[in-house]
């Protein structure tokens, strides 16, 4: 092997580690930094807990066998037969399709079941082509009694990036405890929020998933408000106020959600928003993560575009390029991520051109813009946005800046710049800001406008 490979075959390795490294760290901190989320962990027959008055995990929950697949070939087979698009779809976005009880997991061992239930649901949304489409997702009724003033809200919340494959839909990894967002969706719970997680357009369900895509997402985030408020749960209601709560995709996810709503969803009691370091600018984000151990991103991306906008792929890529493209769209993120090492992405396209090359001329340039949150719209409620000095997927001027816009737009930003590093300590970090935040919202009090900062 040429010296030059050998060096860049040695500095690939290392920064897989210290990427790899960081992640054990992060989920790490996830684990202990919250009270929480100690508080559901699960208590030995010799240990006392910690709080008597914590809620406690549901004491016999004997692990169900994780759904079946209908179909076991390829990315693209359903989960299950709940998953499969109904021939006749209601009339307008929102609607219930169907329901049926679910489980949600914290942690692969299956052995503490989230919230005192759990509903998997079906319901319509639109696509960014005004499409109609069934999308999956699930509603966990928190059993913490609520302390704070008025009724039980209700947070929908946003995931982060899960894959392309319908394997990763947040509701299949919830029952198989492979969900990493589990930990934001308890320490949730745990506070007396109940949560709908949508599944996103296309996750889960036939097709692709249109992985950022602006509207596809915010639709689906607010839809699944709408339809938690129909699976006849005591406490979710029409009249529950709501918040939109996410991180990373689900950053995006949440503020598109939080800019539409008073135009598509006008009837949600929208009190609050959470957009933790939300990808506002797709071209800085590819730059960002382009050669690095994050590319699998890219891949998602570009899957989910040239879908929805009619692109044939063969055009970017060349063989090798398809290759690595359909391995990694049939991975989950954890797996993708892992299993990965940073590859020049020159190596990969038809005219040797890099994907943040490709990312900045037609068609591409335009589809990204238009992906683009403060632009055309802001959200009408005070909004909270987490991100990390150090973050390394999502450029952290990338958050100000959306900051910068909504500010400008009128809406009253709370800033939190954390200090724990990278964009996964990011999100462990982000989980008292969050609480904190909502838990004033939902009090009538107000909290910092950090508005004269940008």
């Amino acid at each position: 092997m040429p010296p030059h490979i050998q060096h860049s075959a040695r500095t690939n390795r290392r920064a897989r580690w210290r990427t790899l490294a960081g992640t054990a760290a992060a989920f790490a901190l996830i684990a202990t930094a919250l009270p929480t989320a100690q508080a559901d962990e699960v208590v030995s027959d010799t240990e006392a807990p910690q709080d008597a008055t914590a809620p406690q995990p549901d004491a016999a929950a004997p692990a169900q066998p994780a759904p079946q697949m209908l179909d076991t070939d390829g990315p693209d087979a359903l989960p299950s037969a709940f998953y499969a698009q109904p021939e006749t779809l209601p009339a307008s976005p929102g609607e219930l399709i169907r329901q049926e009880d679910a489980d949600f997991f914290l942690g692969p061992t299956r052995a503490v079941r989230l919230g005192s239930s759990a509903t998997r649901i079906m319901y319509s949304s639109t696509t960014s082509h005004g499409e109609l489409v069934g999308v999956t997702g699930t509603v966990l009724e928190s059993k913490s009694s609520w302390q704070g003033e008025g009724p039980r809200p209700l947070v929908t919340y946003a995931v982060g990036t899960q894959g392309a494959a319908n394997q990763c839909a947040p509701s299949v990894q919830g029952e198989s405890g492979t969900n990493y967002e589990s930990a934001a969706v308890n320490a949730l719970l745990l506070a007396g929020y109940n949560v709908v997680v949508t599944d996103y357009i296309g996750l889960g369900t036939a097709g692709v998933h249109t992985y950022m895509n602006r509207l596809d997402q915010g639709h689906a985030v607010l839809d699944a408000a709408r339809a938690a408020t129909q699976a006849g749960i005591d406490t979710i209601d029409a009249e529950s106020p709501v918040a939109v709560v996410g991180y990373s995709q689900g950053g995006g996810g949440a503020g598109a959600a939080s800019e539409l709503a008073d135009d598509y969803a006008p009837e949600l009691p929208l009190t609050a928003a959470v957009v933790g370091a939300p990808p506002a600018d797709l071209q800085q984000v590819a730059a960002k993560i382009d050669n690095s151990i994050y590319y699998p991103f890219l891949v998602f991306a570009l899957e989910g575009f040239s879908d929805r906008y009619g692109i044939d792929r063969s055009s970017i890529l060349n063989e090798d390029g398809e290759q690595l493209f359909d391995e990694i769209a049939s991975k989950c993120t954890l797996h993708a991520l892992f299993s990965s090492t940073p590859v020049d992405s020159t190596t990969l396209t038809q005219d040797g051109a890099s994907f943040t090359e490709v990312a900045q001329r037609a068609p591409f340039d335009e589809i990204l813009n238009a992906q683009k949150l403060g632009i055309d719209a802001a959200p009408a409620v005070p909004t909270l946005i987490n991100h990390s000095l150090t973050d390394d997927v999502i450029p952290y001027r990338t958050g100000r800046e959306l900051a910068g816009r909504w500010c400008s737009a009128g809406t009253e930003v709370t800033f939190h710049h954390s200090l724990m590093p990278t964009h996964l300590g990011g999100y462990a970090g982000s989980f008292v800001p969050m609480l904190t935040f909502l838990n004033r919202q939902f009090a009538g009090k107000s909290s910092s406008n950090h508005c004269w900062q940008f």
